[in-house]
Formats: C-alpha cells, sequence, structure tokens
C-alpha cells in the first residue's frame, strides 16, 4: 500500500536503516510489520548501488521507502527516484527555498522539472499510458521536511505553506541541540516548539511526525496529533536486543 493511502487511513510506524548493508532486511522489516522505512543517505554511507538492491527488494514486498537526503541535488534526487525511492525526507529543512527546490526536482511538469526516463525501476519498465503515470507518479511522491532546528520552527508555517510538500518529521536531538537543551526533550519550550510546528502544518492539511528510539515519547506526541512515527534503527534493535541477551546469560 502507498505511503500517502496508509496516512490517509490514520498512522504510519516506521523505521530508519541507518548502515547495515543486507537487501533483505526489507523483508525483515515488512516481516516485523513496520509500515515503511527511512534509508539514511545523510549520515549513512549507502552507495547508489545498495539503495537500488534495497529499494528492489523493498518494491518487490511492498514496503514504502523514502531517502533521507542531507541536501537537494539533482544527481541524487532523480537516480533515487529512478530507482524506485517513494519520496524524500530533506533534513535541516530551515525554509520554504530548501524544500521548494527539492519538490521541483521531485515532480513532473507541471508540478516541477523532473527529468523523464521511463524504462526505469520506478516503472517497473512498463510506464503504460505517459500522462497519466506522470500524474500518478506526481500524487503519489512524499515529500518530507525535517525541522531540526529554532529557525525551521519559526518558518514551519511557510514551510508546511509549499505546495507539493506532504508534512514534515521533527528530529528531536538536533532541535534540542539547537535550542541548547540536549537532553531535555519533554521541557515545556521544546514542548512548546513542537506544538508550534504541528499547529502550522495541521493548518495545512498536512502530515506530522517524529522520529525517536523512545516508544513512550512517540506514543506521547501521537496523541497530540502526530501520524507519521519512526522508531529506531537496525542498529538500536540490534544493540537492544544483543545488550538484553547478553545480560541474561550472565544473569542480570
Amino acid at each position: 500500500m502507498k505511503l500517502k493511502e496508509l496516512l490517509k487511513q490514520g498512522h504510519a510506524y516506521g523505521t530508519m536503516l541507518s548502515e547495515l548493508y543486507v537487501p533483505n532486511i526489507m523483508r525483515v522489516f515488512k516481516a516485523c510489520g513496520f509500515d515503511y522505512v527511512i534509508i539514511d543517505c545523510e549520515h549513512g554511507y549507502f552507495d547508489f548501488t545498495e539503495v537500488a538492491n534495497l529499494l528492489s527488494v523493498a518494491r518487490g514486498y511492498d514496503l514504502p521507502t523514502l531517502i533521507r537526503l542531507s541536501k537537494t541535488d539533482r544527481e541524487f534526487v532523480l537516480k533515487y527516484l529512478d530507482m524506485g525511492a517513494n519520496g524524500f525526507l530533506l533534513s535541516n529543512t530551515d525554509t520554504p527555498e530548501q524544500i521548494a527546490e527539492l519538490v521541483r526536482l521531485s515532480k513532473y511538469l507541471p508540478e516541477g522539472r523532473r527529468g523523464i526516463s521511463l524504462q526505469r525501476a520506478h516503472t517497473d519498465y512498463e510506464p503504460g499510458e505517459i500522462k497519466e503515470y506522470l500524474l500518478q507518479a506526481n500524487r503519489d511522491t512524499v515529500i518530507l521536511a525535517q525541522i531540526e532546528s529554532s529557525k525551521a520552527v519559526a518558518n514551519s508555517r511557510e514551510i508546511a505553506a509549499v505546495p507539493g510538500v506532504d508534512g514534515m518529521m521533527i528530529g528531536p536531538n538536533d532541535l534540542a541541540l539547537d535550542m541548547n537543551m540536549l537532553g531535555e526533550n519533554d521541557a515545556p519550550e521544546i514542548a512548546a516548539a513542537y506544538e508550534e510546528v504541528i499547529g502550522a502544518f495541521r493548518e495545512a492539511g498536512k502530515y506530522c511526525g517524529l522520529i525517536s528510539s523512545n516508544i513512550a515519547f512517540l506514543k506521547k506526541w501521537e496523541s497530540k496529533g502526530m501520524q507519521l512515527l519512526n522508531w529506531n534503527s537496525e542498529i538500536g534493535m540490534l544493540l537492544n536486543e544483543g545488550k538484553r541477551g547478553v545480560g541474561g546469560l550472565q544473569g542480570k
């Protein structure tokens, strides 16, 4: 099912692929029950071939997959979409101009200027009627802004108003660090920033999300209007379960 369809039904629960490259990990995520995955190409060091293989498996198992970008670059945007990515999360989105450029490169005319190459993985090599395919691709491609600074919070209404932007996800650690409150995610000042961003995007009729390894924290903000929740990563899961297992063997 497409990610936008899932969100229309209520909520979507995902995770982050941070650095382990095994294509079948996408099958593992699907078996876990995740609704979507974000491949981290901001901090992660995946190359094009690795991302293409991961996306191929994800598409084969109907697992929507987004790419987290560190910047808007035509070469990367075009290649990831042609590989079959379902959209993007743009890190450090501070201004509406940044996310508007990503929309421009991600959408076909008349909504943007995405280059056309249709005998590719993103069409399963059979696009069908071309004009209808281009319209459908524009409808399906997901564009999210990652809110990680006080400047982004202040600009949240302008960011939310950009045509083609579907929503946002808050990066809690970077936002807290920018506010000089790292480790204080439950502080009133941070909660107020979250509320401001949620209000801005909900007023624009767009989705709100959050990235965290803390389930209680995610559920708290889900109750306040977050629909797009991203929990942990493959590294976090491996570390947590590994430590639990070793502790159990040691009788701790």
